[in-house]
């Protein structure tokens, strides 16, 4: 396999996922990498461009959505076309727009509430210990006061579930959202550091999924992640000040 040379290191700023899908479709369209070329390990571009794996794969997972990578079992990840499709993106919303964080919070209940459905039906062991690390990791978060450190937490979480569900669209999917779902939840949670619960109360609608998940009851758990993401729109609404008719 030919190794391509021409990555660079990418600068630590808000959104290494952005940054590192840019240089990757760069070097797809620019023909640096032909069509039928396999990229690199994702361990070994993460090595590259200086990123966290998780980083490269949510990357991946856009630029497969672009209609420029694809991959196959055995052999990896690949070029596919060197010219993108025009569809689907969410590109160039604004983040502190209440109505686009309500739309993506939207999005975020059938897909998840699905995901949970999926992940009762197939979780294993480890699934459940991802799982229960992740919302403790969230909890020891909130009680500190790390707003970062909680949004990573809380993304872990919900990351784990779609891994849960054996099924690597939904994994593929969560980590093309995953960078947006960042910046939404990030507006979110700073709305919400001066709350009287301190934010307490999404580590127990967690606790619901996980438990609805480990009791392998399907209804349940669909019911929980539903649950967990209309208590976010109502969270949201009452952080920005939505009045109702």
């Amino acid at each position: 396999m030919k190794e391509p040379s021409g990555f660079r290191a990418v600068r630590k700023t808000v959104s290494l996922s952005d940054q590192v899908t840019d240089e990757l479709r760069s070097m797809v369209t620019s023909g640096d990498l032909e069509v039928g070329e396999l990229l690199p390990s994702e361990s070994r571009l993460a090595k590259q461009l200086g990123v966290s794996r998780t980083v490269v794969r949510e990357a991946v997972s856009r630029l497969k959505l672009d209609g420029l990578l694809g991959s196959q079992q055995g052999r990896g990840v690949f070029v596919v076309s060197t010219r993108p499709n025009r569809g689907f993106s969410l590109r160039g919303h604004d983040a502190q727009s209440i109505d686009h964080v309500l739309r993506m919070v939207e999005l975020r209940m059938g897909f998840e509430a699905e995901a949970a459905a999926f992940a009762a039906e197939r979780r294993t062991r480890h699934d459940l210990t991802m799982m229960r690390e992740a919302n403790e990791s969230f909890r020891e978060a909130v009680a500190s006061g790390d707003i970062q450190a909680g949004v990573e937490a809380d993304m872990a979480f919900h990351r784990a579930v779609c891994t849960a569900t054996d099924n690597e669209l939904y994994l593929e999917f969560f980590n093309y959202l995953s960078s947006y779902l960042k910046e939404t939840i990030l507006v979110s949670r700073r709305k919400s550091v001066t709350r009287v619960d301190g934010g307490q109360a999404p580590i127990a609608e967690h606790e619901a999924m996980i438990d609805a998940i480990s009791r392998q009851d399907v209804d349940a758990a669909r019911t929980a992640a539903r649950y967990h993401i209309e208590c976010n729109i109502h969270r949201l609404e009452t952080y920005y000040g939505v009045m109702h008719e």
